[in-house]
């Protein structure tokens, strides 16, 4: 496996806050009922996936 750049962590952990970001802002609006607007949810999920073995 080929090991990351260290370089790459805080381009990483930016895109990481921008997704919280949008995942706290969608929370918020569903908890609203004002979930019309979520439509791209999917890319949130991406992350997670690499964790099945």
């Amino acid at each position: 496996m080929k090991k990351k750049n260290s370089t790459d962590c805080p381009k990483v952990l930016a895109e990481l806050d921008e997704k919280q970001a949008r995942l706290d802002k969608y929370r918020k609006e569903i908890r609203e009922g004002n979930n019309k607007d979520v439509k791209d949810l999917d890319d949130l999920n991406k992350p997670l996936q690499n964790k099945k073995g």
